[in-house]
């Protein structure tokens, strides 16, 4: 489940027995603000926010959450690898950047952060 900075882990919601994240991630707060969004609801008070609620509710079908099969969840491990190390290398690639840039870079500092960035 996601926790306050709406990070849903790796394993979110795997063992739950149907109840875990949904198509919105597990964030049903989301769908239902979009739902108001989609009614043009624009004050935001408990009573308007009770009855696009209540409407939200009898018109979106309840569908138990059902966990991706091993692929899915060994894909979205991977996915999220790739994503992870493609940062990473931005994040190692972005100071050789820089220095590069400068002309006061000293050769030596240069040709370090050369050798650093390819291993």
């Amino acid at each position: 489940m996601p926790g306050g900075d709406g990070i849903v882990s790796p394993g979110s919601g795997v063992g739950l027995g149907g109840w875990g994240p949904g198509p919105d991630g597990g964030q049903p707060e989301k769908a239902a603000k979009r739902f108001a969004e989609a009614l043009c609801t624009r004050t935001q008070t408990d009573a308007v926010d009770a009855a696009v609620l209540a409407e939200f509710a009898q018109r979106m079908p309840f569908e138990p959450w059902q966990r991706p099969d091993r692929p899915a969840l060994e894909l979205r491990t991977y996915a999220r690898r790739l994503a992870m190390l493609v940062g990473a290398r931005t994040q190692a690639k972005n100071p050789l950047h820089a220095l590069s840039q400068s002309t006061t870079t000293p050769a030596m500092i240069l040709e370090e952060a050369q050798r650093l960035s390819r291993n």
